[in-house]
This record gives C-alpha cells, sequence and structure tokens, in this order.
C-alpha cells in the first residue's frame, strides 16, 4: 500500500499479514482495547485512510486468547495458582479472602473514618503501653493518676489539628471519673497481654499489634549468632541495597532471583521441599509471561476495562511454604536467597519465628469479621451559630472582623498558605469561640471497645484451619557510622546503570516526640523513596560510572515512604517485624494511615452549607477537599521502657496499612549503630501463589554445587571442564551480576507501578458538597 497516498480502506480489504500482525498486537496489549484504541494500529502503521470495520478482527483476536488461555489452564491444572493455571488478578470472593488495597475502588476496602478524640486516644494507649511494667502499673490508682496529669500536658495540637485532651474532654472522656476510659480499656489489654502476649494498638477497623515478651531471649541470641554467616563476608560480597548509600545492608531479599514470566522454571506436577532443592535446579518448564485475560480488572467478564495499577506482569516475590501442625511451623521448600544447605542452621531459627507471628497475624487475619469496633462515631457536625450579626448568610471563620490596624481582605481565605497563616490562627480562635462545637463522648465503659478476649487468640488451627501457608522472608540491617564530611562512596556499575537509564515504563509514559508531630501524610502529598527511585533524581551520561561519587550523611536513616507491601501478585496480606539487634540510634517510630469514608460521609453526615471546618474539629480529616486517606498513628520500634534494652519488639500489622518508617540517627554521634530486622510476609492462605515448592533454584552459585545436569557432566567430563562448561551457561540459571540487574528492573517497574497505585488511592476524595 503506497501510505503517501492513502486511499479509503476498510479492516476487509488488509492483506492476511496485515490481519495477522493486527491480531498479534491486540494480544501483546496488557488490557482489552476499546475499538477507538485498537485503531491507533492502523495510524501507527500508516493506514491513514483507514474507514473501520476492524470490530471483527478484534474480537477473533480476544477469542484467541481466550482459548490459547483454555488449554494453557488445561494444561496446569495439576497446579492452579495466580499466572499459572488462574488468572494473574484472580480473586476469590470477598468473604472468603483477605479485604485488599490496591487502587482499585470497587475491591479496595475502607476504615471507619476516625475522630480525632479517638486518634488522640489510640494515641495514649500506644504511648502507656511503652512503659516499663505498664500492665501491672495500669491497676495502681496513685501511678494512673499521674498519668492522666502527663496526658492533660501533652501538647495535643501539636500531635494532629483540633487534637485535644484538655480538662473538659477528660471529663467528657471520663478520664477522671471513676469510669476512666483509656484506663479501663488498657486494664483489659493488660490482661491479654500478660496472657498472650500481644497488645492491640491502633485498633479500630484493623489492628496493629506489638509485643515485648514473645522473642525469648535465648531465640533473639540464637537469631543474632544464625545471621553472622550472611554478615562476615568480604566487602565486595556484601549487598548494599540500591539507593541507600551503604546503609542498608540486604542479607536475604526477595527482589534477588524473583520469579521472572517467561524466564524462570516451574514445576507444575510436583513440590520440591528443602533438601531435593538443590538437585532441581535447571528443572522444570518455562512459565509463560501472563496473556491479557490474565491480567483484567474486577468485574464480571474478563475482559472488563478497568485495570489493578499494583499487578506485575513481569515479576513476583517467591514464598516458601510452611506446614503447621498444631502450634508448630516447618518450612518445607527452600527460603528464596538463602541456601539450604550452606544456611541450614538458620532454617529452624526463622520457623521459631513463624511460630511466633502465628497468633497475631491470625487475629489480625479475623479481626475485620470478628473484632472491629469505634469509640466515637458522629452523624451531626453542625456547631450553633453564636455570632448570626457578622455570619448573616454562611459560618465562616474567615468571618472574623478584623482588629483594629490588622491587614488583610475577605479574599484572604482564597491566597495560598491561608490556613498556616497567623490570620488563620486568629480566624480559627474567634469561631471556635462563637460556633461551640459539639464533640461525642465515649460510652462509658471499655468492654464492648475491646472485643478481643485472651480466648479468641488461638494455639493452633490457624486461618481457618489451613494445613499450609506461604511466608516470604526479608533479613535487613541498617548501619550508621559517625559523619566524615570527607566521605564519598562509589557507586557500583548496576546502580550507574540505573541511575543513567530512564525506565521503560517512564519511557512508555512519556524526642520522643517524633511520633507526636502532625502526620506528614495530611500536610502534602506523599512522597515516597520508591517514587524518588522512578523519578531519579540525578541525570548523568558518563563513560565511566567509577566517576559517579554520591556524598553521604552516614550518620542518618532519612526514613521511608508510604506503601504497602508487595504487588496484587504476591497475595500479602499481613507482616511481621521482629527489631532483634540495635545499638546505638534514636527513637524510631513505623507510622500507619488507611482509606477511610466507609460511611460515605457526604451523604450520611449532617453538616452546615458550606461549614466544612466543623467537620475538620471533629473527624480526623485535615482537609477536606483532599484525600480520604487518614494518619492512623505511630508505633515505637526501637527499645521502649517497657523492654529496656532486651531488643524483643515485634509489630505486626495488616497489609491494609499503608506504612513508612520514621527518620532516625546515631544516639552518639562519635559511635557507630545499627538496627537488625527480620521481616516475615504471609500470603492471604486463601490465596495460595507460585512458590519456592515449584520453582527450583535459580541462582547459578547454587546450581553449580549440586544437581542432575552437573551429575551428567561429571560422568562424562573432567572436573576442569565441567566447570568451565556450568560457567559459559548463559540464560539459565542467573549468575549474581544478572540478578542485580533485573533486581533494578523490578524495582523500576515496582515504582511505576506503586505511584499509579498511590495516585488511584489518593484519588478518591470525601467529596463534601455545597448544600
Amino acid at each position: 500500500m503506497d501510505v503517501d497516498n492513502p486511499t479509503r480502506m476498510n479492516a476487509s480489504e488488509l492483506s492476511d499479514e496485515a490481519k495477522i500482525a493486527f491480531k498479534e498486537w491486540i494480544k501483546e496489549q496488557p488490557t482489552k482495547l476499546s475499538m477507538d484504541r485498537a485503531a491507533d494500529w492502523f495510524l501507527i502503521n500508516g493506514y491513514r485512510g483507514f474507514t473501520g470495520g476492524h470490530e471483527q478482527l478484534v474480537n477473533e483476536a480476544l477469542e484467541e486468547v481466550a482459548q490459547e488461555y483454555e488449554a494453557r489452564r488445561k494444561m496446569c491444572q495439576s497446579l492452579e495458582v495466580p499466572g499459572f493455571g488462574l488468572p494473574l488478578t484472580h480473586m476469590p470472593p470477598e468473604d472468603e479472602r483477605f479485604p485488599v488495597l490496591l487502587g482499585v475502588e470497587s475491591w479496595d476496602w475502607k476504615a471507619a473514618t476516625l475522630l480525632v478524640r479517638e486518634v488522640c486516644m489510640m494515641k495514649v494507649m500506644e504511648e502507656l503501653t511503652n512503659k516499663p511494667e505498664w500492665w501491672l502499673k495500669i491497676h495502681d490508682p496513685e501511678i494512673t493518676k499521674k498519668w492522666r496529669k502527663e496526658v492533660l500536658e501533652m501538647d495535643w495540637a501539636a500531635y494532629r489539628p483540633y487534637g485535644d485532651f484538655t480538662p473538659r474532654m477528660a471529663k467528657a472522656a471520663r478520664f477522671l471519673t471513676t469510669d476512666v476510659q483509656c484506663i479501663k480499656e488498657l486494664q483489659l489489654k493488660a490482661e491479654l497481654y500478660q496472657k498472650t502476649g500481644l497488645i492491640p494498638i491502633f485498633d479500630y477497623s484493623s489492628c496493629v499489634i506489638k509485643s515485648d515478651n514473645l522473642v525469648p531471649k535465648e531465640l533473639r541470641d540464637t537469631l543474632r549468632s544464625a545471621v553472622r554467616v550472611l554478615e562476615d563476608v568480604p566487602d565486595s560480597e556484601k549487598d548494599w541495597h540500591p539507593g541507600t548509600t551503604h546503609k542498608v545492608l540486604d542479607l536475604v531479599h526477595p527482589s534477588l532471583w524473583p520469579l521472572i514470566y517467561g524466564r524462570s522454571r516451574v514445576l507444575r506436577d510436583k513440590r520440591i521441599g528443602v533438601s531435593e532443592a538443590i538437585s532441581h535446579c535447571g528443572t522444570g518448564e518455562v512459565i509463560p509471561k501472563p496473556m491479557l485475560i490474565e491480567v483484567p480488572g474486577p468485574g464480571d467478564r474478563w475482559d472488563n476495562e478497568t485495570t489493578v495499577p499494583s499487578v506485575s506482569t513481569k515479576f513476583q516475590w517467591l514464598p516458601c511454604d510452611v506446614v503447621l501442625d498444631g502450634q508448630s511451623a516447618k518450612i518445607d521448600s527452600y527460603i528464596n536467597n538463602l541456601h539450604p544447605v550452606d544456611h541450614a542452621n538458620l532454617y529452624p531459627v526463622i520457623e521459631k519465628f513463624i511460630e511466633k507471628a502465628l497468633p497475631a497475624w491470625d487475629v489480625i487475619y479475623r479481626w475485620p469479621k470478628e473484632f472491629e469496633t469505634q469509640r466515637l462515631t458522629e452523624t451531626n457536625v453542625n456547631p450553633e451559630c453564636e455570632a448570626k450579626d457578622i455570619c448573616r448568610w454562611e459560618c465562616q471563620p474567615y468571618n472574623r472582623p478584623l482588629e483594629e490596624g490588622e491587614e488583610g481582605d475577605e479574599n484572604d481565605q482564597f491566597r495560598p498558605g491561608y490556613r498556616e497563616s497567623e490570620r488563620f490562627k486568629r480566624d480559627w480562635a474567634w469561631f471556635s469561640k462563637t460556633h461551640p462545637a459539639y464533640l461525642p463522648e465515649p460510652v462509658p465503659g471499655a468492654k464492648h471497645h475491646l472485643k478481643l478476649s485472651a480466648s479468641d487468640v488461638k494455639t493452633e488451627g490457624f486461618f481457618n484451619g489451613k494445613s499450609r501457608i506461604q511466608v516470604i522472608v526479608k533479613l535487613a540491617n541498617v548501619h550508621l557510622t559517625p559523619e566524615d564530611p570527607e566521605y564519598k562512596f562509589e557507586v557500583s556499575e548496576e546502580l550507574a546503570n540505573f541511575y543513567t537509564t530512564e525506565p521503560p515504563e517512564a519511557q512508555d509514559q512519556g524526642s520522643d516526640a517524633s511520633s507526636f508531630q502532625p502526620a506528614p501524610s495530611e500536610g502534602s502529598p506523599s512522597n515516597s523513596d520508591v517514587s524518588s527511585i522512578g523519578n531519579r533524581p540525578l541525570s548523568l551520561n558518563l563513560s565511566d560510572y567509577h566517576s559517579i561519587y554520591v556524598d553521604n550523611d552516614t550518620s542518618e536513616y532519612e526514613g521511608g515512604s508510604w506503601h504497602s507491601e508487595g504487588m496484587l501478585n504476591e497475595r500479602i496480606c499481613a507482616t511481621a517485624l521482629f527489631y532483634y539487634d540495635s545499638e546505638n540510634i534514636t527513637d524510631c517510630h513505623l507510622d500507619f494511615r488507611t482509606a477511610a469514608n466507609r460511611e460515605d460521609l457526604s451523604i450520611n453526615l449532617n453538616y452546615g452549607q458550606s461549614q466544612h471546618y466543623p467537620i475538620e474539629q471533629t473527624f480526623a480529616i485535615p482537609n477536606v477537599n483532599r484525600d480520604t486517606l487518614q494518619y492512623i498513628g505511630g508505633v515505637l520500634t526501637t527499645n521502649s521502657p517497657s523492654t529496656g534494652e532486651d531488643d524483643t519488639r515485634a509489630v505486626f500489622f495488616p497489609n491494609l496499612l499503608q506504612h513508612k518508617v520514621s527518620p532516625f540517627r546515631l544516639a552518639d554521634p562519635t559511635r557507630p549503630g545499627h538496627r537488625k530486622i527480620l521481616a516475615l510476609f504471609l500470603v492471604d492462605p486463601a490465596v495460595p501463589v507460585i512458590s519456592t515448592a515449584n520453582v527450583p533454584p535459580q541462582q547459578r552459585d547454587w546450581w553449580g554445587c549440586d544437581g542432575p545436569i552437573r551429575d551428567t557432566l561429571t560422568h562424562r567430563l573432567p572436573a576442569e571442564l565441567t566447570q568451565m562448561v556450568l560457567e559459559d551457561i548463559v540464560e539459565f540459571p542467573i549468575s549474581t551480576e544478572e540478578a542485580k540487574s533485573i533486581r533494578l528492573e523490578l524495582m523500576d517497574e515496582r515504582s511505576v507501578k506503586q505511584d499509579k497505585t498511590e495516585e488511584s488511592i489518593s484519588w478518591v476524595g470525601w467529596n463534601f458538597c455545597e448544600h
């Protein structure tokens, strides 16, 4: 066809080759295209006179995809998991799985909307449960009297906008009466803690659980000793996490040697145990790349055009299988990146930590259905106006009469920075005085606020009696050293490439008071470190990567970003963090936030015409014109007075909560410091994924040690030639150098997709209209 002199052409007039090319292009798209979007192919390929008629070709292509997928599904029937036998976005019915927060509104879980006072009450309980022997002292009237005084003297306005715990509120909350609300609730939690070791905090629609006595010192010390073999390696073999400027040392990380669609090998007709892993290196069939049909959005039809931003079509972290038998947990397949022979001594240690996590995970898994609670509710935020002669048409803080000589006018409210201005402080003080708000009181008594009792905490039969679960393991250290103004570190070749190459997805698109600060999430859009990787701050074009140096404050960890764990592919539903070794670092918190507005307040809340400020004063909503993400609070993760120097703190939380690590630094800037963490991620027991039970090890270093291919070679060749053959194999298994390059590609993809997920979640606003 002469594209410079186009003639009008219908799709039915295309050549067979062009029809095939068009249909293959349709199949390669990540989601089903609309007919208008499908027509772009003709413009891209020079058919400028195209008149349509391509609908049949599109439908034929989709039908072929469905047929190919069905053939694949039948072939994979012996192993049916998302991405292999089941669609990549496969989700059981809502009542058969754990809820999700993915950036897909029709799927996403929403929490009840917290009131400011309940947020402050939860803060009080988090702080008090960090005190030494709080579970005993909470029953001592003299001590609790002192604690009440401390609470009333806290700077609540600095903690949260409109936060308060004044004498008036104390009386309203019955904090100073015999029926002391927070104290009563903590007395119940003290009993729960002494019997189970678990302390629910930030507990309402979901909950966080912390503990200081789950991990015996002997187990802590065993882990410290066992990981030394991973730490005591030559500097050239240390794996510093990309982008952390030699502060975060990865000992075991799931982003190395992940499942790679279209490359990794899968055993679909058998499981391999820990002892069999090495001998199966290199075996199995290559897992196909996901097809269009496997990545639909929610809906009854697979061709629904709603996309899921948090699904990867390239990678998946690999969990290990764990067999549950009563109270015991046995790792049943190798831990990815932890050698099952060389590091065999770590396996039983990690099993013990999994066992310690099971009761807390099970409570978190059951919480939304069984233990959800809410201390305060409100459906009416209409304050009484005591300045009707001034407000006249509507009640707003900027109605305040200006003082003599005070500059300003009625347009100040529209100017940037009004809410942070001195004028707004005066306006709000006047508004609060002339428009007294009714702030709700907790219902007396605490039993109905804490539905969880010690008898509800299981010691076996976890997750509705599942006999097998999947866990992703990560071990990492944060190392800080005294600051050296002259110190610069030389980046590796992989990191240089990472910073000098634009992400493919971007190309396609074109004091103890640290947790008393107003939540960063509420003051400005999130600024995630994951996002900063995708929007790389360095713009370099250097022929020699050895000339790239980065200035580095080695004495401080800058903190993390708001994120959920993993992608949809991993189906992570809960996390366990064990802080088993800390030295010479300042207090650090893990902050939480989540999507709110389950009640649909814009419809079910009675508020005055254009009166949004009373809504913000009552609910923990810093700005009704922003998203529905609510900051919940932060849990102390470093040694607290209740733990001393024991390093036994553990924190458990659901993947319904976005979280981020607060900054911390060296306590004594003249000495080095560190913190070491074991992180365990629980895959939703209702939605198992591809695991190391079906994916033989992909590490070339492991593969060369043992296995059927090496056995065959050693029978036919001298040892030297055998080693040369193994070293010359390029495609599979994967070398360390390539694995690190793949990790950067994985980080690229996740940074872009997590940004999209964050954008989708943040796009949901409060929508309080003028009425």
